[in-house]
């Protein structure tokens, strides 16, 4: 006669996204790479493959349990991530949470620049400029090229107004500005566009 053992396993995978990119999960998160790193974890006693999921569609499989992928998109643009799971006796999880993230790696485009006198004001001024993505920025100014002041505007908008005061008159001020998108994207209009003079009457 011949022993024979025979497992029965109902036990699922326990599976999860667990880090972006190096990064802790964070829904909606922005990254400038064009090769993401997914990481994951995968609880089985009896582990076989896994599958990386992008919009719903297969991407990738791994049958070595390395518990990353490395997700190339072909052009930037918004992805919805999961990873699912498989056991040797064919318990399969598909359903790790969704993670949303956007592959962004082109710069912000700045124009419309514009600086004028705030009415009523005899040392202040207005500074604006226009993106094509949401941006934050940084205005840098002063008396020489250096431009050793800044005023930061942290929120993201398209359009971004900046008001200053403590000009003195009659002085020429050199200004340019950073602005990132919500990716780290930079910009500066002093390498784009050159630096901006004005004389405050």
């Amino acid at each position: 006669s011949e022993n024979r053992t025979i497992r029965i396993d109902r036990t699922f995978p326990v599976v999860a996204v667990t880090q972006l990119n190096l990064s802790a999960v964070v829904n909606n998160s922005y990254f400038k790479t064009q090769n993401l790193v997914i990481n994951y974890s995968f609880t089985d006693l009896y582990k076989n493959t896994c599958n990386l999921y992008i919009n719903n569609t297969l991407n990738s499989t791994s049958t070595t349990i390395s518990n990353n992928f490395t997700f190339a998109p072909a052009a930037d643009g918004i992805f919805i991530a999961k990873v699912g799971c498989n056991d040797t006796a064919g318990n399969f999880v598909n359903s790790s949470s969704e993670y949303w993230f956007t592959l962004d790696t082109i710069i912000p485009s700045l124009s419309a620049f514009g600086n004028k006198s705030v009415s009523g004001s005899s040392n202040r001024r207005f500074f604006n400029f226009s993106a094509n993505e949401a941006v934050n920025a940084t205005l840098f100014y002063g008396t020489t090229v250096e431009v050793t002041s800044i005023a930061n505007n942290n929120s993201f908008h398209t359009i971004v107004n900046f008001t200053i005061d403590g000009f003195e008159e009659n002085t020429i001020y050199y200004w340019n500005i950073t602005a990132c998108d919500r990716a780290g994207n930079c910009n500066t209009s002093g390498i784009i566009n050159g630096q901006f003079v004005f004389t405050f009457p």
